[in-house]
């Protein structure tokens, strides 16, 4: 005897709205010594969160990558991501979450 099982997918309504953080900006700070960037606030306050990320160079090649604390506090402060001694923030990026 065969068995058929049918199986019907629905489209479920979305219970929460997307979370997202406000007119985010980043840029190189002090000289190339690191990254530093920020945004201006949260559709969710408290919830989204945002960190700087600098990539780092010496002057022989080596890389290094240095994180900034995360901020999900309200006036939503500047992360600061500093390049270790003797490298240079050559690039960086806010990552949010």
């Amino acid at each position: 005897m065969l068995t058929v099982v049918l199986l019907v997918l629905t489209a479920l309504p979305a219970t929460t709205a997307q979370a997202a953080l406000i007119d985010c900006w980043n840029r190189q700070w002090n000289s190339g010594a690191g990254w530093y960037g920020g945004c201006a606030g949260s559709t969710r306050p408290g919830t989204d969160k945002y960190r700087a990320i600098a990539y780092c160079i010496r002057e022989n090649g080596s890389t290094r990558t240095a994180y900034g604390p995360w901020v999900n506090i309200i006036p939503y402060p500047d992360s600061i991501a500093i390049c270790p001694v003797n490298y240079f923030a050559y690039d960086g990026t806010l990552a949010t979450a």
